[in-house]
């Protein structure tokens, strides 16, 4: 199976969702402008985002919100990922010289913030406050994941269960995230938002686990792929 078979369900939505990214990443301000384009033209997959679509579509189907919630997910992705370069100073992202590596970490912290700023305006433009806790909630928990990732490096001891605390925290719950706000965009009721959630995360494991077995140790400063 490729990935144009797993989009078909959703490729209408994919469709405005793609167009929404792109209008929520412009700015007047060149140098945000600059370097944003240098990430968005670096690629991506948006398996986060596919993620969201089918599971509202699973759970009841999409409706307008599960393609604004796909948009801010990303954007929660992106900003991420800006801010995870600085922290681990990596300097290439999908192959492309990162925007810490072309401009400096004081840029690119702020090109992070101003993607997470946007992210969570559009978060609270869904009108659900449900969906503005579990984002808000996401952030913390990222934060406190990529901060117990760097204890356990500076530390050079990690049990299994260090592992797989800084996993949930950074990979598996933002999985389940997506999952969970595609069950709620979709109107399904509390039961199901629950059993996606968990499918979600355990997703989130998997992909972490396949994806990169290593991910508790110092990351490749030369590729940041992720």
């Amino acid at each position: 199976i490729n990935k144009k078979d797993i989009e078909r369900p959703v490729q209408e939505a994919l469709a405005q969702f793609r167009s929404e990214y792109t209008e929520a990443l412009h700015s007047d301000v060149r140098t945000i402008r600059a370097a944003i384009e240098a990430v968005y033209h670096s690629g991506g997959k948006h398996v986060r985002p596919l993620l969201l679509l089918l599971t509202a579509e699973a759970a009841g189907g999409v409706r307008s919100d599960s393609v604004h919630s796909a948009v801010f997910i990303e954007l929660l992705h992106m900003a991420s990922l800006i801010h995870d370069d600085v922290v681990d100073d990596t300097r290439q992202r999908r192959g492309q010289p990162s925007i810490n590596a072309v401009f400096d970490n004081r840029i690119a912290v702020l090109v992070g913030d101003f993607v997470l700023s946007e992210a969570l305006i559009r978060a609270a433009r869904t009108g659900s406050a449900l969906i503005v806790s579990i984002i808000s909630t996401l952030s913390r928990q990222m934060a406190a994941g990529e901060i117990k990732q760097l204890e356990n490096a500076r530390e050079q001891l990690l049990t299994e269960e260090d592992y797989f605390s800084a996993v949930e925290k950074k990979t598996a719950m933002l999985l389940a995230v997506c999952a969970e706000i595609g069950a709620v965009t979709a109107g399904a009721d509390a039961e199901v938002q629950a059993h996606c959630r968990e499918y979600g995360r355990l997703l989130g494991y998997s992909f972490q686990i396949l994806d990169n077995p290593n991910s508790h140790t110092p990351p490749n400063k030369s590729n940041g792929e992720r």
